[in-house]
């Protein structure tokens, strides 16, 4: 790989010039299905048909569609090797985005570093791997792989909404079980420090709403005891202890390897929304201020790690209902909860040298590729823990490092010259992974979905 500095150069390079049409595309999750989701599909076909894979789209739920690409291997009896990533983005904010001249999805090259929503979640990360192959073949001066297993990539949408549509989905049909998968990389985060991040595990989502209903009203000029709203800023008061007593862990110290790491190694809980009143009239703020609300409503994101049994999350949020529930009284409030999205179990691989597939990745990123490995837990969510809970070995790796951690922020970038740097890095894990011979890590299963 040619080291190029100067944004000129970065602009003529066809592989930036590929990641910057691709951030062009708006495929803001709740937007995308109304035609920026097969716009994203149709300018990845293109690139893979340049690469001479082949391809086919899996469309489990209307206007989702998932682009699945093979690079065949040359022992189909071998299982795959899988490259997952999303093409899907958050939300932005225009008139944040100052480098872009407040458009988020007009990609600029500025100082070294291409602006964009999706630059490093995930986009980026969506073309290396198609980059990568085609160094691979570059230098082989053939299109046909010389790798024993089949190479599939998958780009799914809806990731960032949970992915229940996305990969969930496409994890119930046929299509997902042809592809006969042996391990699979999928996203990881850019990395602040010198080495690269590698995420084994993440942290268990649980999106919840609890609401304490049937309280005592009467008339606010006099004191209501016992309320819906008090019992459960009382019951959010004990959430906000824990989550202090975890807070403090985290920043006691942790993972050693990075903020992320220690981050992943800690329960967060946050109260992500609040609600309460009785309607009124619009001179009153569309409240009938004068009067007790009969209930109360609050949302919250916990995030688990695999340190921390679901059991004993559950016995605490029962317990401080608990507390907050005076049985002696008749006009006690009751407690309901809603789990929204409630990860059922942990899903963990094993990144030890005992396991073939962290040995080769190990191997490939720092001795061939030269750069430290950090292992963590991811401290959000991804597509990965669907494919765990298939008995599958999965590990996160955005080779992006020595930058900020941007996603899901302002101004989200990388570096042209970190991203070209984790092509060359995909070119030799690709090449590393995809010769393994058959091994008992390799899953005897035809990656169904478990019924357990």
């Amino acid at each position: 790989m040619s080291v190029t500095t100067s944004d000129a150069d970065f602009q003529a390079d066809p592989r930036i010039a590929n990641l910057a049409a691709f951030l062009a595309i708006r495929t803001v999750s709740g937007e995308g299905p109304a035609g920026s989701y097969a716009e994203a599909v149709a300018f990845l076909s293109g690139i893979c048909a340049e690469l001479g894979l082949t391809t086919s789209v899996s469309e489990p739920v209307a206007n989702k569609p998932i682009l699945i690409a093979r690079w065949p291997g040359t022992d189909p009896n071998l299982r795959a090797i899988l490259l997952n990533s999303h093409y899907d983005v958050v939300p932005a904010f225009p008139e944040k985005w100052t480098e872009t001249g407040g458009d988020p999805f007009r990609p600029l090259i500025k100082e070294g570093r291409l602006y964009g929503r999706g630059a490093q979640d995930m986009k980026s990360v969506c073309i290396q791997y198609l980059e990568a192959i085609r160094a691979i073949q570059r230098a082989r001066k053939s299109q046909v792989s010389p790798f024993p297993r089949d190479v599939v990539l998958t780009f799914v949408p809806d990731e960032e909404v949970g992915g229940a549509e996305g990969m969930g989905a496409f994890m119930q049909t046929p299509d997902f079980r042809a592809l006969r998968l042996a391990m699979a990389l999928d996203e990881g985060l850019a990395s602040e420090t010198n080495s690269f991040d590698v995420f084994y595990g993440e942290r268990a989502v649980w999106w919840l709403t609890v609401r304490a209903r049937d309280g005592p009203t009467g008339h606010g000029s006099r004191f209501v005891n016992n309320t819906a709203t008090e019992r459960l800023i009382n019951f959010i008061n004990n959430a906000f202890a824990f989550r202090a007593q975890q807070e403090e862990k985290f920043h006691a110290g942790g993972c050693k390897h990075s903020v992320a790491a220690a981050l992943g190694d800690v329960l967060t809980l946050n109260l992500t929304m609040l609600k309460s009143g009785v309607p009124g009239p619009a001179p009153m703020g569309g409240y009938a201020l004068n009067v007790i609300p009969m209930e109360a409503e609050a949302g919250f994101d916990v995030r688990i790690p695999p340190a921390i049994p679901m059991a004993e999350v559950e016995a605490l949020l029962q317990r401080w209902t608990e507390m907050e529930r005076y049985a002696e009284r008749a006009d006690s409030p009751t407690f309901e909860f809603n789990f929204h999205v409630k990860t059922p179990e942990h899903y963990v691989s094993q990144a030890s040298e005992d396991n073939v597939w962290w040995r080769t990745l190990r191997q490939s990123v720092e001795v061939d590729h030269g750069v430290p490995l950090a292992p963590a837990v991811f401290p959000a969510a991804t597509d990965g823990r669907y494919l765990r809970s298939l008995g599958l070995d999965v590990f996160g790796f955005s080779p992006i490092r020595n930058t900020p951690v941007r996603l899901h922020d302002h101004n989200e970038f990388v570096f042209c010259q970190g991203f070209l740097e984790g092509v060359a890095c995909y070119e030799g894990v690709i090449a590393a992974l995809a010769p393994v011979p058959a091994n008992e890590r390799d899953t005897h299963q035809d990656n169904a979905p478990s019924t357990a």
